[in-house]
């Protein structure tokens, strides 16, 4: 993408940002009561992310050769092995926790649909963790 285009998305996405959130002040008094929340939370997610990724951008171009040398290391095989390997040991605690509090939930009577989801989560976890073996299976 060229220079100009970049900046230019990114005050897009600033602009935007800031009509979303007037827009959620405006509808605050408006029948729907979850509107005016999703307005003010995506134009204020979208104004944070445009306002870093311009100020990131903008150092970039004035020190092209930091971002070079921290690109090569978050790509150096080392890292992106520990991250591998940080996201699995994380994911695996994570579903353990999740399978203990389904249990709970479920002991303790807790509405139905809040169990269904955590259980529906766990099968989630499941398929996506099949899913990604038989994709890297074929990718490497």
């Amino acid at each position: 993408m060229k220079l100009i285009n970049k900046q230019v998305l990114f005050i897009l996405g600033i602009s935007a940002g800031v009509v979303l959130i007037i827009a959620g002040m405006f509808f605050k008094d408006q029948e729907p009561s979850a509107l005016p929340g999703i307005c003010i939370g995506i134009g204020a997610g979208l104004f944070g992310m445009s306002i870093a990724s311009l100020i990131t951008y903008r150092l970039e171009l004035k020190r092209p050769e930091a971002f070079v040398k921290k690109n090569r290391e978050v790509n150096d095989e080392r890292n992106t092995l520990i991250r591998e390997k940080a996201g699995a040991n994380t994911n695996s605690i994570f579903m353990k926790l999740i399978c203990i509090a389904t249990l709970v939930f479920a002991l303790l009577n807790v509405e139905l649909y809040v169990t269904i989801t955590m259980a529906g989560l766990i099968l989630v976890n499941g398929a996506m963790y099949v899913i990604y073996i038989n994709y890297f299976n074929k990718k490497l």
